[in-house]
This record gives structure tokens, sequence and C-alpha cells, in this order.
């Protein structure tokens, strides 16, 4: 929060110098673009917040398409403008025993994630999928987006305030709270991603993270 509020401070303490009206209206494209900035951290804060707090919810059987149903929902005009094609194949494992706000969480979150970081050269086509492997059921988000660098930022990828494209803006709430609730329920994170070909999470629900000494 700190970043982009000093921005908008030091925006609105040089704002009367702009003597003229071309000058008037980018900082005010500016001050928009801040103020936007500041919402959506806002807007993650309160959403892990409200997680969190959520101390009495109980495991429930949950299905798949449901969640998913409710996501799309909640990111409708992200879809659209970005003219992004969602498919999903939840054949293989149509529910899970979970706590139903915390996995409508997760999905929103990855998906999110795909969306923002889409490829400038093409529509994001994202692919989520529901599967057993062996004992374990896995959420599989794939998408063709920019993709990350894994030996640069494979360490990197759950942890606050990094950022894996210069041309992309965020702080990395999502991908954090979205690990930390998939950890507290007793499961891990996959990642596979590749520069300019795309992402892929695996979320496995219940196979502990390794946590090496």
């Amino acid at each position: 929060m700190r970043g982009p509020t000093n921005n908008l401070n030091v925006l609105i303490e040089y704002l009367p110098d702009a003597n003229t009206e071309r000058e008037r209206n980018e900082f005010f494209n500016l001050v928009q673009e801040v103020s936007g900035s500041i919402h959506r951290i806002l807007e993650d804060m309160i959403r892990f917040v409200t997680i969190k707090a959520e101390t009495k919810v109980a495991i429930e059987t949950v299905h798949f398409s449901t969640v998913f149903e409710n996501v799309m929902q909640n990111l409708h005009s992200g879809i659209l403008e970005s003219k992004a094609k969602i498919d999903t194949d939840f054949s293989h494992l149509s529910k899970i025993d979970y706590i139903k706000i915390y996995l409508g969480f997760i999905l929103y979150n990855l998906v999110s994630n795909a969306l923002k970081y889409s490829h400038p050269s093409r529509p994001p086509h994202i692919m989520i999928r529901a599967y057993k492997k062996g004992e374990i059921e896995v959420l599989e988000v794939s998408d063709n987006g920019l993709g990350i660098d894994q030996k640069k930022h494979g360490s990197k990828m759950f942890k606050l305030h990094r950022a894996f494209h210069k041309e992309k803006k965020g702080k990395g709430f999502g991908l954090f709270m979205t690990h930390d609730q998939v950890i507290v329920l007793g499961g891990r994170i996959e990642v596979e991603r590749e520069v300019d070909q795309g992402t892929t999470f695996r979320v496995l629900f219940n196979e502990p993270e390794t946590i090496n000494p």
C-alpha cells in the first residue's frame, strides 16, 4: 500500500502546477491509475481477511461446476474484455469434500492470475480440470499466457511483492493467499511454467507440502 499511496500524494501535490488542459488530463489519468491500484490491493486484503475470519466454516461436498459458475460471474467483465476462452473438464472428478468458500477463493485467484498475465499477441485460453492422481485429488488450471522464467523466479512464486513481468502491475497477493489456504488445509501447489508458453498450476488437495529442513 505504501508505494501507491505515496505516488498518489505526489500527484496531488503537483496537480496545482498543471497549467494546461492537456497536463491536467494527464494528471487525472495518472490519479485514476494509482487509485485503481490502491482499490485492487484493498480488495485483495479484504478478501484475505474475510477468508481468515471464517473459522467456523465446515467441510462439505462441493461440486466443481458450481464453484466454477460463481467464479465466472465474478470475473465476467475481465473475461469479456480479454476475449478469453475458458474450457473445463470435471468428468474425472466432479466434486470434492472441501470448504466451499476456500475452493471458490482458490479457483478465483488462479483464473484471475491467468487473465492478468495473458499474452499480448493472443487471446487467453484457460483450461480447468479436476481429476485424481492415485489417491490425490487435483485441480489444474492451465493458460497460454506470458509464463514465468522458472530458473529466475521459481523460488519466489508465492511470495508477496514479487513482479515477474515489468509490463504487468501486481503485488502477488492472489497467489500468496491461494498458497496459504491450500497449505492450511493439508495440500500443496505444483507449478509448471515457461516464458511465452504459459503456466500450469496444480492444486493437490490432500497431499501435504514437504518442508525441507
